[in-house]
């Protein structure tokens, strides 16, 4: 059975294209991956261990889908609205908003309508971003920006790698 999905809902996806190329740089030239589990990031949170079902997206974008879990597997959820998880010691601001989700270190319920995947954005973070479109060539002719998500000492930081979509080299 094909359900229909909501274009707008992927739209985040196109927007993180830069990103995307940023974090492949260094997957090619080591044994890393663009996509990780938190506790790579906080190893020494032991509240992340057994948390399984959402991943970092780099070191900044946390994804946190909605999903339930029937007998053994798990699924994503058709009705559920929001999505309740926990968040390692960090300022995390909300992907869409950039609203303050929360300081860390604590169980959060996101709000999660049905055509939006709840992203966190990790503070002290700069995220390349694009405005999307319908496709990744269309969106690659539009205009870059960052997304800056302060620390708690109102500082940020990131890097930009930009593939000129023609040269293989660094």
């Amino acid at each position: 059975m094909t359900e229909e999905l909501n274009p707008g809902s992927l739209a985040w996806l196109h927007q993180c294209l830069p990103l995307s190329y940023y974090e492949v740089v260094p997957c090619s030239d080591s044994f890393f991956t663009q996509f990780g589990s938190r506790v790579q990031l906080f190893p020494l949170d032991s509240l992340t261990y057994e948390i399984d079902y959402e991943f970092l997206w780099g070191s900044d974008l946390l994804i946190v889908p909605v999903l339930e879990e029937e007998t053994t597997f798990v699924l994503c959820s058709k009705n559920a609205t929001q999505v309740s998880t926990y968040l390692p010691q960090s300022l995390w601001y909300d992907f869409y908003t950039s609203a303050l989700v929360s300081r860390g270190g604590e169980n959060v319920t996101l709000i999660a309508p049905l055509d939006t995947i709840p992203l966190l954005v990790r503070g002290g973070s700069i995220l390349p971003m694009q405005e999307p479109s319908a496709t990744t060539t269309l969106t690659r002719k539009n205009n870059l920006y960052l997304l800056a998500a302060a620390d708690e000492l109102g500082v940020a930081a990131g890097e930009l790698y930009w593939d000129d979509g023609d040269s293989l080299s660094k």
